[in-house]
Protein backbone atom coordinates (compact mmCIF):
# COMPACT_ATOMS: atom_id res chain seq x y z
CA UNK A 1 0.00 0.00 0.00
CA UNK A 2 2.81 2.42 0.88
CA UNK A 3 4.61 1.72 -2.41
CA UNK A 4 1.41 2.43 -4.35
CA UNK A 5 1.03 5.78 -2.59
CA UNK A 6 4.62 6.73 -3.39
CA UNK A 7 4.28 5.78 -7.04
CA UNK A 8 1.02 7.66 -7.33
CA UNK A 9 2.54 10.78 -5.76
CA UNK A 10 5.34 10.76 -8.32
CA UNK A 11 2.90 10.37 -11.19
CA UNK A 12 0.65 13.14 -9.88
CA UNK A 13 3.60 15.48 -9.41
CA UNK A 14 4.96 14.68 -12.88
CA UNK A 15 1.56 15.58 -14.33
CA UNK A 16 2.02 19.14 -13.00
CA UNK A 17 5.30 20.17 -14.63
CA UNK A 18 7.40 23.05 -13.37
CA UNK A 19 7.10 25.91 -15.86
CA UNK A 20 10.25 27.96 -16.48
CA UNK A 21 10.92 30.72 -18.98
CA UNK A 22 13.56 30.13 -21.63
CA UNK A 23 15.75 32.68 -23.29
CA UNK A 24 14.06 34.82 -25.93
CA UNK A 25 14.67 34.15 -29.60
CA UNK A 26 14.02 36.90 -32.13
CA UNK A 27 12.21 38.89 -29.43
CA UNK A 28 9.52 36.20 -29.26
CA UNK A 29 9.22 34.81 -25.74
CA UNK A 30 9.39 31.05 -25.55
CA UNK A 31 8.56 28.95 -22.52
CA UNK A 32 9.72 25.48 -21.65
CA UNK A 33 7.84 23.10 -19.37
CA UNK A 34 9.95 20.74 -17.30
CA UNK A 35 8.78 17.72 -15.34
CA UNK A 36 10.27 17.53 -11.84
CA UNK A 37 9.93 14.62 -9.44
CA UNK A 38 12.61 15.52 -6.89
CA UNK A 39 14.78 18.46 -5.74
CA UNK A 40 17.68 17.45 -8.00
CA UNK A 41 15.67 17.66 -11.22
CA UNK A 42 14.18 20.98 -10.11
CA UNK A 43 17.70 22.30 -9.42
CA UNK A 44 18.80 21.34 -12.92
CA UNK A 45 15.98 23.41 -14.45
CA UNK A 46 16.56 26.38 -12.15
CA UNK A 47 20.30 26.48 -13.01
CA UNK A 48 19.84 26.11 -16.77
CA UNK A 49 21.66 29.39 -17.44
CA UNK A 50 23.91 29.65 -14.39
CA UNK A 51 25.42 26.15 -14.17
CA UNK A 52 27.23 26.14 -17.53
CA UNK A 53 26.86 29.52 -19.27
CA UNK A 54 29.57 28.53 -21.77
CA UNK A 55 27.45 25.54 -22.79
CA UNK A 56 24.42 27.79 -23.32
CA UNK A 57 26.57 30.13 -25.45
CA UNK A 58 27.80 27.10 -27.41
CA UNK A 59 24.24 25.90 -27.99
CA UNK A 60 23.19 29.38 -29.09
CA UNK A 61 25.33 28.90 -32.20
CA UNK A 62 23.03 26.11 -33.41
CA UNK A 63 20.30 26.75 -35.95
CA UNK A 64 17.53 24.82 -37.70
CA UNK A 65 19.95 23.15 -40.09
CA UNK A 66 21.92 21.53 -37.26
CA UNK A 67 21.65 18.06 -35.77
CA UNK A 68 22.91 17.90 -32.18
CA UNK A 69 23.89 14.66 -30.53
CA UNK A 70 23.48 15.23 -26.76
CA UNK A 71 25.55 12.36 -25.36
CA UNK A 72 24.79 11.97 -21.67
CA UNK A 73 21.61 14.03 -21.81
CA UNK A 74 20.51 13.37 -18.21
CA UNK A 75 16.95 14.78 -17.89
CA UNK A 76 17.27 16.86 -21.04
CA UNK A 77 17.65 20.51 -20.07
CA UNK A 78 20.12 21.20 -22.89
CA UNK A 79 18.26 18.88 -25.25
CA UNK A 80 15.07 20.89 -24.79
CA UNK A 81 16.94 24.20 -25.05
CA UNK A 82 18.55 23.24 -28.37
CA UNK A 83 15.28 22.00 -29.86
CA UNK A 84 12.94 24.67 -28.51
CA UNK A 85 15.08 27.81 -28.57
CA UNK A 86 17.43 27.05 -31.45
CA UNK A 87 15.04 24.81 -33.43
CA UNK A 88 17.79 22.25 -33.97
CA UNK A 89 17.13 18.54 -34.39
CA UNK A 90 18.47 16.57 -31.41
CA UNK A 91 19.37 12.94 -30.78
CA UNK A 92 19.64 12.55 -27.00
CA UNK A 93 21.43 9.61 -25.40
CA UNK A 94 20.71 8.73 -21.76
CA UNK A 95 21.17 5.15 -20.47
CA UNK A 96 19.91 5.69 -16.89
CA UNK A 97 16.28 4.53 -16.58
CA UNK A 98 15.05 7.29 -14.25
CA UNK A 99 16.75 10.05 -16.23
CA UNK A 100 15.41 8.58 -19.47
CA UNK A 101 11.84 8.65 -18.11
CA UNK A 102 12.11 12.34 -17.17
CA UNK A 103 13.90 13.13 -20.45
CA UNK A 104 10.98 11.70 -22.43
CA UNK A 105 8.48 13.45 -20.17
CA UNK A 106 10.18 16.78 -20.93
CA UNK A 107 10.06 16.04 -24.64
CA UNK A 108 6.35 15.24 -24.38
CA UNK A 109 5.23 18.28 -22.35
CA UNK A 110 7.04 20.59 -24.78
CA UNK A 111 5.55 18.83 -27.84
CA UNK A 112 9.01 18.18 -29.25
CA UNK A 113 8.57 14.57 -30.38
CA UNK A 114 9.10 15.63 -34.00
CA UNK A 115 12.37 17.39 -33.21
CA UNK A 116 13.99 15.17 -30.55
CA UNK A 117 14.83 11.46 -30.69
CA UNK A 118 15.75 10.03 -27.28
CA UNK A 119 17.62 6.74 -26.90
CA UNK A 120 18.16 4.72 -23.72
CA UNK A 121 21.63 3.53 -24.80
CA UNK A 122 25.22 4.41 -23.93
CA UNK A 123 27.67 5.39 -26.65
CA UNK A 124 30.90 3.45 -26.26
CA UNK A 125 33.77 1.77 -28.10
CA UNK A 126 31.84 -1.49 -28.62
CA UNK A 127 28.35 -2.58 -29.56
CA UNK A 128 27.19 -5.09 -26.95
CA UNK A 129 25.10 -5.65 -23.83
CA UNK A 130 26.77 -4.46 -20.63
CA UNK A 131 26.11 -3.21 -17.09
CA UNK A 132 25.53 0.38 -15.95
CA UNK A 133 26.98 0.83 -12.46
CA UNK A 134 24.73 3.43 -10.85
CA UNK A 135 25.76 5.77 -8.04
CA UNK A 136 22.07 6.59 -7.59
CA UNK A 137 18.83 5.55 -9.26
CA UNK A 138 17.18 8.94 -8.63
CA UNK A 139 16.37 11.16 -11.59
CA UNK A 140 18.78 14.01 -12.18
CA UNK A 141 21.80 12.21 -10.72
CA UNK A 142 25.07 11.61 -12.57
CA UNK A 143 28.35 9.67 -12.36
CA UNK A 144 26.90 6.33 -13.46
CA UNK A 145 29.43 4.24 -15.38
CA UNK A 146 29.62 1.25 -17.71
CA UNK A 147 32.41 -1.35 -17.65
CA UNK A 148 33.59 -0.55 -14.11
CA UNK A 149 32.35 1.56 -11.16
CA UNK A 150 34.92 4.37 -11.41
CA UNK A 151 33.86 8.02 -11.57
CA UNK A 152 35.33 10.90 -13.58
CA UNK A 153 37.77 11.64 -10.74
CA UNK A 154 39.19 8.12 -11.06
CA UNK A 155 37.66 7.01 -7.76
CA UNK A 156 35.97 3.65 -7.33
CA UNK A 157 32.46 3.57 -5.88
CA UNK A 158 30.03 0.93 -4.68
CA UNK A 159 27.02 0.93 -7.01
CA UNK A 160 23.61 1.31 -5.43
CA UNK A 161 22.20 -0.60 -8.40
CA UNK A 162 23.43 -2.35 -11.52
CA UNK A 163 21.26 -1.79 -14.58
CA UNK A 164 21.54 -3.71 -17.84
CA UNK A 165 22.40 -1.39 -20.69
CA UNK A 166 22.99 -1.56 -24.43
CA UNK A 167 26.35 -0.14 -25.51
CA UNK A 168 26.67 1.01 -29.11
CA UNK A 169 29.31 2.81 -31.13
CA UNK A 170 28.45 6.05 -32.87
CA UNK A 171 29.65 4.58 -36.15
CA UNK A 172 27.32 1.56 -35.78
CA UNK A 173 24.36 3.80 -34.98
CA UNK A 174 24.84 5.58 -38.29
CA UNK A 175 25.91 2.68 -40.53
CA UNK A 176 23.79 -0.17 -39.11
CA UNK A 177 20.80 1.60 -37.57
CA UNK A 178 20.40 4.64 -39.81
CA UNK A 179 20.52 7.31 -37.08
CA UNK A 180 20.94 10.79 -38.53
CA UNK A 181 24.59 11.94 -38.20
CA UNK A 182 25.34 15.02 -36.12
CA UNK A 183 26.72 18.40 -37.11
CA UNK A 184 27.50 19.07 -33.43
CA UNK A 185 28.15 16.81 -30.44
CA UNK A 186 27.87 17.61 -26.74
CA UNK A 187 29.55 14.82 -24.78
CA UNK A 188 29.13 14.67 -20.99
CA UNK A 189 29.67 11.08 -19.85
CA UNK A 190 31.54 11.40 -16.53
CA UNK A 191 34.69 9.49 -17.42
CA UNK A 192 33.76 7.45 -20.52
CA UNK A 193 34.83 10.13 -23.01
CA UNK A 194 37.62 8.11 -24.63
CA UNK A 195 35.25 5.18 -25.20
CA UNK A 196 32.76 7.46 -26.97
CA UNK A 197 35.48 8.91 -29.20
CA UNK A 198 36.94 5.47 -29.96
CA UNK A 199 33.54 4.30 -31.20
CA UNK A 200 33.20 7.37 -33.43
CA UNK A 201 36.42 7.11 -35.46
CA UNK A 202 34.53 7.28 -38.75
CA UNK A 203 32.09 9.96 -37.64
CA UNK A 204 34.89 12.24 -36.44
CA UNK A 205 36.28 12.38 -39.97
CA UNK A 206 32.97 13.54 -41.46
CA UNK A 207 33.17 17.15 -42.69
CA UNK A 208 29.53 17.59 -41.65
CA UNK A 209 30.50 17.25 -37.98
CA UNK A 210 31.78 20.75 -37.25
CA UNK A 211 31.70 21.32 -33.47
CA UNK A 212 32.24 19.24 -30.32
CA UNK A 213 31.83 20.13 -26.65
CA UNK A 214 33.59 17.56 -24.45
CA UNK A 215 33.46 17.54 -20.64
CA UNK A 216 36.73 16.35 -19.08
CA UNK A 217 38.51 16.29 -15.74
CA UNK A 218 41.40 18.71 -16.37
CA UNK A 219 43.51 17.02 -13.67
CA UNK A 220 43.35 13.76 -15.64
CA UNK A 221 46.00 15.02 -18.04
CA UNK A 222 46.38 11.67 -19.79
CA UNK A 223 42.70 11.63 -20.81
CA UNK A 224 42.75 15.32 -21.79
CA UNK A 225 45.83 14.76 -23.95
CA UNK A 226 44.46 11.60 -25.59
CA UNK A 227 41.08 13.18 -26.31
CA UNK A 228 42.71 16.31 -27.72
CA UNK A 229 45.07 14.25 -29.87
CA UNK A 230 42.16 12.19 -31.20
CA UNK A 231 40.16 15.27 -32.16
CA UNK A 232 43.05 17.27 -33.60
CA UNK A 233 44.01 14.20 -35.60
CA UNK A 234 40.48 14.18 -37.03
CA UNK A 235 40.76 17.82 -38.09
CA UNK A 236 39.50 19.72 -35.04
CA UNK A 237 41.06 22.63 -33.16
CA UNK A 238 40.65 23.30 -29.45
CA UNK A 239 39.18 26.79 -29.02
CA UNK A 240 38.89 26.95 -25.23
CA UNK A 241 37.88 25.24 -21.98
CA UNK A 242 35.30 26.47 -19.50
CA UNK A 243 34.45 25.71 -15.88
CA UNK A 244 31.07 25.82 -14.21
CA UNK A 245 30.52 28.92 -12.02
CA UNK A 246 28.59 26.71 -9.60
CA UNK A 247 31.43 24.22 -9.15
CA UNK A 248 33.33 24.52 -5.91
CA UNK A 249 36.65 23.76 -7.61
CA UNK A 250 38.06 24.19 -11.09
CA UNK A 251 38.38 20.51 -12.00
CA UNK A 252 35.63 19.58 -14.48
CA UNK A 253 35.71 21.67 -17.65
CA UNK A 254 33.98 21.74 -21.03
CA UNK A 255 36.50 21.68 -23.88
CA UNK A 256 35.23 23.16 -27.14
CA UNK A 257 36.55 21.98 -30.50
CA UNK A 258 35.77 23.22 -34.02
CA UNK A 259 36.67 21.69 -37.34
CA UNK A 260 39.58 23.60 -38.81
Amino acid sequence: MKMQLIRRALIDFADEPQVLATKTKDEAKLRARFVSNNPKTLWRYQTLYSKEPATIAWLQELDESDVLWDVGANVGVYTVFAALVRRARVVAFEPGAANYWILNSNIKVNALEGRIQAMCVALSDQTKLDTLHMRSTSAGQTLNQTKQPVDDHGKSFTPSFRQSVFLVTADDLIARFGVVPPTAMKIDVDGAELDVLAGASGLLLSPDLRRISLELNRLDTATVERATATLTGAGFTLTGSYKSPLAGEDVIRNYHFVRT
